[in-house]
């Protein structure tokens, strides 16, 4: 120690007023953080698009494709909805239903509502406050909520990865600004806000208990693992954040989560056990190819064309199992003990968004929206990439994500129309606009796979010894 301190005092300094000068330099080279003023806003807007290549992608690519489908409108001078106009708020309403249902003692999964509301009981008891508002007021403030949690979403996640030198308010205030204009430009999104279910706030919950992930220690741990359970209580799709968990051995997160599910198991077990045996005798095997992005109408419409289509959806559920249990096995190997709340352990934990989303058969392109927090996740692995590989798989999944938002609505309106149909055959060219999200989750899950196996090939002792 007392040589390196010798060594620091022998160090050559600089002349008089070059320090000064120097230092004054790096200050003027950075954006104004302590500036209320609109220079710095951009200064930080023009910072995170620039370290984040993949977002100023993305971005690029959503804004120009909602724009080329209003140029294709106007050239087909046809009329055009982006999304089915059947009624704002046409899911909330069994929610609202469900919660009076509730309210007055009765059972939501019987009818009328036993084919309407199709969630866990918590997401009809959250909603009993809402009843005090007429259902049109309330769909419209559940609706303006989900924009809130989708945007706080993706910045939550994205202040997990910030670095030190990202802080500031001009870049938290640039991100959030990005995050916010996002959701605008996507179809999933628009579709969720219309149909008001509760997909939005079921990402928030699970992106505030992956906030929590990172520095263990039992309070966040404890954290973490009821905001997963509240995620859980309101879809069961983030039931898979378990793998993850298992594989990072986060016993305190997992103990949580599952005390957590006895308590919101505790509060009507009744009607959990009536929503638990409704999706396994009838929620399963639904299945239409409209407005549907799992992965089992992609297969779909891929085996269409070789009149294997009902032979590949349901190999799709195989595919699917396949991939993850892939994904957790490389895990395993791969996250020692000490680094599973490191940022790059809960970046890989973002990477299993996409298995949430594919199954069952029937899963609506609004769950899309999910795929959304993962954006901030890839940007960081991004910038941690150290071969020119890692990054080709990156961007695939960076383009995985973009056609997830794709405008499938829209489109598939302006094909069947200047075709003179009521709606499309199942000719995969002419169904594209169909198949197209669920292909893009498709890559994205593919993509996710591939990076894993990526960083395990990467950690092999002997090519980590050949590159030394």
């Amino acid at each position: 120690m007392s040589e390196k301190r010798e060594k620091w005092q022998h160090r050559p300094q600089p002349a008089a007023g070059q320090g000064n000068a120097a230092a004054a330099a790096r200050q003027a080279s950075r954006p104004s953080e302590q500036s209320g003023g609109g220079l710095s806003l951009i200064d930080g807007l023009a910072w995170q698009l620039k370290t984040k290549p993949l977002l100023g992608v993305f971005l690029a690519a959503i804004v120009a494709q909602m724009g080329l489908v209003i140029l294709a409108q106007m050239l087909a001078q046809q009329e055009l909805y982006f999304l089915s106009a059947i009624s704002f708020g046409w899911d909330y309403r069994a929610f609202y239903l469900a919660a009076e249902a509730m309210l007055d003692g009765g059972n939501p999964y019987n009818p009328p509502l036993a084919r309407a509301f199709t969630t866990p009981p918590p997401s009809a008891i959250v909603n009993i406050p809402l009843t005090a508002l007429s259902f049109d007021t309330a769909a419209v403030v559940v609706s303006l909520l989900t924009y809130a949690a989708v945007a706080a979403s993706m910045f939550l996640v994205h202040r997990v990865f910030a670095a030190p030198r990202e802080s500031g308010r001009a870049r938290d205030m640039a991100a959030l600004s990005i995050f916010m204009v996002i959701p605008l430009y996507s179809y999933p999104f628009h579709f969720l806000f219309d149909r008001g279910n509760v997909d939005g706030f079921t990402l928030f919950l699970f992106c505030v208990g992956v906030c929590f992930l990172p520095r263990q220690t039992a309070r966040r741990d404890i954290a973490a693992g009821f905001f997963f359970a509240a995620a859980i209580s309101l879809k069961a799709y983030p039931a898979l954040v378990v793998l993850p968990l298992l594989s990072g051995r986060r016993w305190r997160v997992l103990a949580a989560l599952a005390g957590a599910m006895a308590f919101f198991f505790a509060l009507s077990p009744a009607q959990w056990l009536a929503w638990i045996e409704w999706v396994v005798n009838a929620r399963s095997e639904w299945f239409r190819t409209y407005q549907n992005g799992s992965l089992a109408n992609t297969f779909y419409y891929i085996g269409a064309p070789f009149g294997l289509a009902e032979q590949f959806k349901n190999s799709a559920v195989y595919v699917w199992g396949a991939a993850l249990l892939a994904m957790f096995a490389m895990d395993r190997q791969n996250m020692p003990r000490a680094s599973a709340g490191n940022q790059t352990a809960v970046a890989g934990l973002a990477l299993y968004i996409p298995f949430m989303l594919a199954v069952p058969q029937l899963a609506y392109h609004y769950e899309l929206v999910c795929v959304l927090a993962m954006l901030p996740a890839v940007c960081f692995l991004w910038s941690g990439a150290a071969t020119p590989g890692e990054k080709r798989i990156l961007t695939a999944l960076t383009v995985g994500i973009i056609l997830t938002q794709f405008h499938a609505y829209a489109v598939e309106q302006l094909i069947v129309e200047s075709r003179g149909e009521y709606r499309c055959s199942h000719d995969p060219l002419v169904c594209l606009p169909r198949w197209l999200p669920g292909f893009g989750l498709f890559i994205v899950m593919a993509s996710c796979v591939a990076y894993k196996a990526w960083r395990l090939r990467e950690a092999m002792p002997g090519r980590a010894l050949g590159r030394g």
